[in-house]
């Protein structure tokens, strides 16, 4: 990156990366995470940090992580962006899931940085959600919050010619 012409997309100073967390336990009740930024064109490490909540003092060199897990992520993709700050980084894209913490981290670091959320897990977020809101039935309440905007909407049950019941079609015809 720092080889590259200062002007070029994914030099140091026009940095494109994509960043993320991790649990080593899935879910927001770990005890150890991590995060990472990586070069979005070559897939490089750039910078990466590390939290533990619990430990032996003969095993964690560094101070147990005393918040929450669930914080834990912002407050890594907050260290790691100042980091690329200090070092004299200018991030202008970062490619992530939907973590909004991460991207406020991006925000304060780097004012001109832009924050693009990759379709995979926005289309997967997306399809879980519709999966969920059609196990629901539609009650009066959020029928009368949404009748204004969506008049024609009355239940979440697919009507379309692929799903219905009644019509005989090869989906792979439509």
């Amino acid at each position: 990156m720092q080889k590259k012409a200062d002007d070029e997309l994914g030099s140091w100073s026009r940095a494109v990366a994509t960043s993320n967390g991790v649990w080593h336990t899935r879910g927001h009740f770990s005890k150890n995470g991590s995060f990472i930024v990586k070069n979005y064109m070559n897939g490089e490490l750039l910078w990466y940090a590390h939290k533990c909540m619990r430990g032996k003092e003969k095993v964690v060199s560094k101070a147990l992580f005393e918040v929450t897990s669930k914080s834990m992520e912002g407050i890594m993709s907050d260290e790691c962006y100042e980091r690329a700050k200090e070092e004299g980084c200018k991030v202008e894209v970062v490619w992530q899931d939907g973590d909004s913490s991460a991207a406020k981290s991006v925000k304060k670091h780097h004012l001109e940085g832009k924050v693009c959320k990759c379709g995979g897990h926005v289309g997967r977020a997306h399809v879980n959600q519709l999966k969920e809101a059609a196990k629901k039935d539609f009650t009066e309440g959020i029928k009368a919050k949404y009748r204004a905007k969506f008049h024609e909407v009355t239940s979440s049950k697919c009507i379309c010619v692929r799903h219905r019941q009644d019509v005989d079609v090869c989906p792979t015809a439509l």
